[in-house]
């Protein structure tokens, strides 16, 4: 069963890499097995204990995390 998060960070990473000009092909499913093995970063962002993303070192422009998050909890 993949975490509800798993989703939210996947499209968050695919956005920033869009963005970027950078390809992107992992999925959920990679982001939900990493966690559920205890890895806490992917790719700069920082995500809680509960999957919740805290901060992206690798933002490619400030606020740009922030930004989404208040765009997508608007959708």
């Amino acid at each position: 069963m993949l975490l509800d998060n798993s989703n939210k960070i996947c499209e968050y990473v695919k956005h920033r890499a869009s963005f970027e000009g950078v390809g992107f092909e992992l999925t959920p499913e990679f982001f939900d097995t990493a966690f559920k093995r205890g890895i806490r970063m992917f790719f700069g962002v920082h995500v809680d204990n509960n999957f919740n993303m805290l901060i992206d070192e690798q933002e490619p422009c400030a606020g740009f995390l922030n930004s989404w998050s208040k765009k997508s909890n608007d959708n």
